[in-house]
């Protein structure tokens, strides 16, 4: 039988004993190293730093790095035999060629099929260092006319030049198999053999999936090389105000909350094939919540795999809104994008200053009493993550980011030391951690029945992950002036604790009292001012918005769900709080606020009138604003 060959055996392990280098250093990323091959094809990795503790690194290296039947070892000098230098793999080619990279027959079908949609494969086999690619021509029959499905000439080439990029020394044969008609055979063989089917039409996957399987494909080397960006992503939209609400496994705060405070919500759902009862807990129906999906409100993310959740739903949300749905390889796309820009700002991302981080970290132990390698590891994660994270997000997906999370570098959750339980959460919920920060939103903690919640932990790692994205030229500063509230006792707002909403109305009618472009930036702006005080400052705050809020609307007169609170009848609020008329009172105040007049006592009365009802603050005036036009379904709590 004729086939196309292309032959790797000449970069035997080449792939692998790359990857295992680039392990080496993703463990201790300060270490230079050189790949040497031998003339018996057993390779050496010398380690040219001089101070390492090198019997810690080769005892680590035999335990979890280097992978079995591969002829490779650890030195501290280059071989005495004839040898030739294999170059190392570089932080921005990390995917190029999927090297060391080993899958069994069923990825290799799913990452075909999607990297080259266009081609019918048919199946795939192996024999030992081989692989053969079979694909199906046949007739077939389309409406009154009879059409040929076969594998074009640019496809061929595609296809060849793809498959001799892969680096892990494997050989490939393309057949090409001329069939009587379609095959409807699909999985594993059942004859025993070693063949595994692949028929895009049994497999029944959602075009959704088939769409951000090659996102992924399609991108992850441009990714590496910082040329595709998360900005880029059809899902995402930098500028919007967002939080992400995850509902997979356990319960969360009711919707009404996120559609008060965010312009988008970007939700994963719970881990159900009938919905049903998840919406009747909302006060909700289907159609409702499509709706808001439809007016842009809220995007699903599908952190697990797409037949564990509803997906007559998702079908149904993706045929009237294709970009609201999100799935896991799309979301790895945002997550890999995410960690490769953080890399590419980090302070200390070079080469350079990861050897100067490993002294000052020494340096520091000393002056702070603490572990170096802790200390080191802490400073070097965006590195770290950048190397590890490929094959983690290429396998299991942003649910695997505990594997080279922040959650790795936390020795001391807080009040307690370090435990299983606390271990285990922390890995748990890495995910939701990350997966908010990429997308630059809130995050919401779990709320479980029996009190349960991940808010401990998703906050110490969120904070560690605002660190390395605000570890820049630009943004250090700002960031250290950000965390001095936190060191000064203050709070972050849980807007559960904070607001009421009115009765839960209809979800629809809420959300036309609210719409998007009233939600931001007055939410944010709300939230900011709160949190930036301490338990006693909200207090006051929370109760002298109200007072005013209550003044005003004993006033109004309510246009049908939405109260009119323009400039006009702002102003009207500051004359009734200052006994002033309304009409003349912005020339009255531009001539008061003049030195010779200010120097009078009746007009400096009437001045801090006026200052103490505004309290001396425009944002206040705003937030009173926002507060007043949501007051018909949610009003600040005060306690």
């Amino acid at each position: 039988m004729n086939y196309i060959e292309i032959k790797n055996e000449k970069r035997l392990h080449h792939g692998i004993v790359r990857k295992t280098d680039l392990n080496l250093r993703a463990e201790f990323p300060e270490l230079q190293t050189i790949i040497y091959q031998v003339e018996d094809d057993s390779f050496v990795i010398q380690i040219k730093n001089r101070k390492v503790d090198y019997h810690k690194i080769e005892a680590e290296f035999e335990k979890s790095i280097k992978p079995i039947l591969v002829p490779i070892n650890l030195s501290r000098k280059k071989p005495k035999e004839k040898f030739k230098i294999l170059s190392s793999l570089e932080d921005v080619d990390i995917p190029k060629g999927l090297q060391g990279v080993l899958m069994p027959k069923f990825r290799w079908a799913d990452m075909l099929m999607s990297k080259f949609p266009g081609i019918n494969f048919y199946k795939i086999s192996d024999e030992p260092g081989v692989v053969n690619i079979h694909i199906a021509n046949y007739w077939y029959q389309s409406n009154s006319m009879k059409k040929y499905q076969f594998l074009t000439k640019n496809q061929k080439e595609d296809l060849v030049e793809f498959l001799k990029n892969y680096k892990s020394g494997i050989d490939f044969r393309i057949y090409v198999d001329e069939l009587d008609s379609a095959s409807d055979h699909n999985g594993h063989s059942k004859d025993g053999s070693s063949t595994y089917y692949c028929n895009r039409v049994a497999r029944n996957i959602p075009k959704f999936v088939q769409r951000d399987e090659s996102l992924w494909y399609d991108n992850v080397d441009s990714i590496f090389e910082s040329n595709f960006k998360k900005k880029q992503l059809f899902f995402y939209n930098q500028n919007e105000y967002s939080c992400y609400a995850d509902f997979s496994v356990y319960p969360n705060i009711d919707l009404r909350y996120f559609l008060l405070l965010y312009q988008r919500i970007y939700l994963s759902p719970p881990i159900d094939n009938n919905l049903g009862d998840w919406f009747k807990a909302h006060s909700m129906s289907r159609a409702e919540f499509i709706e808001l999906i439809i007016r842009e409100r809220i995007t699903i993310l599908l952190v697990q795999d797409v037949s564990r959740y509803d997906t007559d739903f998702l079908n149904e949300v993706f045929s009237l809104k294709p970009d609201a749905i999100v799935s896991k390889r799309a979301i790895a796309c945002l997550q890999q994008c995410d960690i490769i820009e953080t890399s590419d700002n980090y302070l200390f991302g070079d080469g350079v200053s990861i050897k100067e981080m490993k002294f000052v970290s020494e340096m520091l132990s000393k002056y702070m009493k603490t572990d170096a390698s802790s200390l080191f590891k802490t400073l070097a994660w965006p590195v770290v993550a950048r190397r590890k994270s490929f094959d983690v997000l290429q396998i299991g997906g942003v649910l695997s980011a505990s594997v080279y999370g922040v959650n790795k570098i936390i020795s001391n959750p807080p009040e307690t030391n370090i435990s299983e339980a606390s271990e285990f959460m922390l890995n748990v919920f890495s995910y939701a951690s990350h997966l908010s920060s990429s997308l630059n939103a809130t995050y919401f903690p779990v709320r479980g029945k029996d009190g349960f919640t991940d808010a401990t932990y998703t906050e110490q790692m969120g904070t560690l992950l605002n660190f390395y994205k605000k570890a820049t030229v630009e943004g250090l500063k700002n960031f250290v002036e950000g965390q001095q509230y936190l060191i000064k006792g203050n709070t972050f707002i849980e807007p559960i604790q904070l607001l009421k909403i009115n009765d839960y109305p209809p979800i629809l009618e809420f959300e036309d009292v609210l719409n998007k472009e009233l939600v931001f930036p007055s939410s944010k702006r709300l939230m900011e001012t709160l949190a930036n005080l301490n338990g006693e400052e909200q207090q006051r705050k929370i109760k002298m918005y109200n007072d005013e809020i209550n003044k005003f609307l004993g006033t109004q007169e309510k246009t049908g769900l939405v109260l009119d609170l323009g400039t006009q009848t702002l102003n009207i609020a500051i004359g009734l709080a200052s006994g002033v008329p309304t009409g003349p009172l912005t020339s009255l105040l531009k001539l008061m606020s003049k030195k010779p007049m200010k120097r009078l006592n009746p007009v400096r009365g009437l001045l801090e009138k006026v200052e103490l009802a505004m309290n001396q603050n425009e944002e206040d005036t705003r937030n009173i604003h926002f507060l007043s036009r949501i007051n018909r379904v949610a009003k600040l709590k005060e306690y």
